[in-house]
């Protein structure tokens, strides 16, 4: 774990409300993994069953209430909410989950944004990304190495001035290689869910909606002949449909959909199921149909989730009340939009190290318990991760 200069004292952990509820550096590494390249890329999983720590490092976990970055097997925590967000971070990569594996850190913990990034980190400057190590920042060549070494395109972060420094002063690195010993923990890592892909019968054809051409079947004479069809486009957040359209004259026929995010298996008696994934990445969809007897057909087949377009919410706009005092309630309202009619909540941050407010009809009510200046920030999230924000000052009175 990285050495500092100066130890600091864990201070209590940022507990928050589970409303989820990369200065020129010498030239940059040739044939270099360009962040765009990360966006289609698939995620990876940790293998939970037999790795005590599935966690790739980097992720952000939150375990009890309280947010980690993970560094092999050592949990580091945040301990103020403006170091999480000043270091690039976002609610929305958080997952929980159970850390009680993993060591405490004991001489560091992440409690400002005035640093670089944690050692374990996967960085941005210029468009290039880096590997931050005791070394300094590794320059990853390409998205098979940058997904060997567990590396989640989500949980890439800009530089900030201090990474900068690093890369200015103790230059390129020779680059990463596949699983490379210099990435701390390195994970077992695996592709969807074995568990579906190794219980395979007979294959279904699949299709695209609208139908791929050149689809072929390799199904074999039964009764029913189902095939699975999938939607054009799945975006995050969004809900779709997947449907394996079968008939058998005879039996009743049953359905099973596995989503390979973590949710339960959907058993079904109907042909389709709607379903919402909420990470981009790339996911081992399963289905199967049997009729009950003696014919079972399965296939699973690859799904790509993507980011949906841009549909930034509108800046919330608000006003703040005068002659507020110390201990006095005051509540703040606050309107925004979208421009595609997503859904959107309004989040209110104080300013005085309070925890963010989720806002209840557009409006939130808080009291200061100290007198000064704080700056009030209300920012408009809709269900695809896109948000705005605006802010402004509030004086409050002893």
């Amino acid at each position: 774990m990285k050495n500092l200069k100066k130890f600091f004292t864990p201070q209590k952990a940022l507990a928050f409300l589970a409303f989820f509820l990369i200065v020129a550096s010498k030239a940059p590494v040739a044939s270099a993994l360009r962040l765009t390249e990360l966006l289609s890329q698939p995620k990876v999983l940790g293998d939970s069953i037999s790795n005590p720590y599935p966690y790739p490092t980097a992720s952000l976990v939150n375990d009890g209430g309280t947010i980690y970055f993970i560094s092999g097997n050592t949990k580091v925590p945040f301990t103020t909410y403006k170091a999480f967000t000043g270091l690039g971070y976002s609610l929305k990569n958080v997952i929980k989950g159970d850390l009680s594996n993993y060591s405490p850190s004991q001489t560091y913990v992440i409690n400002t944004a005035n640093a670089e990034h944690p050692w374990g980190s996967w960085i941005s400057y210029k468009g290039v990304v880096y590997y931050s190590s005791q070394d300094g920042l590794i320059g990853v060549p390409s998205e098979g190495i940058f997904l060997s070494n567990g590396g989640k395109w989500n949980l890439v972060v800009k530089a900030n001035k201090y990474d900068i420094a690093v890369l200015s002063s103790k230059g390129n690195q020779p680059v990463l290689t596949d699983s490379d010993s210099r990435v701390v923990g390195q994970p077992t890592l695996t592709f969807g869910n074995p568990g579906t892909q190794n219980n395979l019968t007979t294959p279904i054809p699949v299709t695209v909606n609208p139908p791929a051409t050149g689809t072929t079947s390799t199904t074999t004479a039964i009764s029913f002949i189902p095939q699975v069809v999938l939607p054009a486009t799945v975006y995050a957040s969004t809900t779709a449909t997947f449907s394996a359209p079968s008939a058998d004259p005879n039996l009743p026929l049953a359905y099973n959909f596995a989503w390979d995010d973590g949710t339960p298996t959907n058993s079904l008696t109907a042909s389709y199921a709607v379903h919402t994934y909420y990470i981009p990445g790339l996911y081992m969809f399963s289905v199967s149909v049997t009729d009950g007897v003696a014919n079972t057909y399965s296939t699973t087949v690859p799904l790509t989730v993507v980011l949906p377009p841009n549909t930034t919410p509108s800046v919330p706009q608000f006003s703040l009340p005068s002659g507020i005092i110390v201990g006095e309630p005051v509540t703040f309202s606050a309107s925004s939009g979208d421009p595609q009619s997503l859904p959107f909540n309004l989040y209110f941050s104080w300013g005085d190290g309070t925890p963010n407010t989720l806002g209840t009809n557009n409006s939130a009510t808080h009291v200061y318990t100290t007198s000064g200046l704080f700056l009030v920030t209300v920012t408009s999230a809709n269900t695809h991760g896109f948000s705005s924000s605006a802010s402004s000052n509030i004086y409050i009175a002893p």
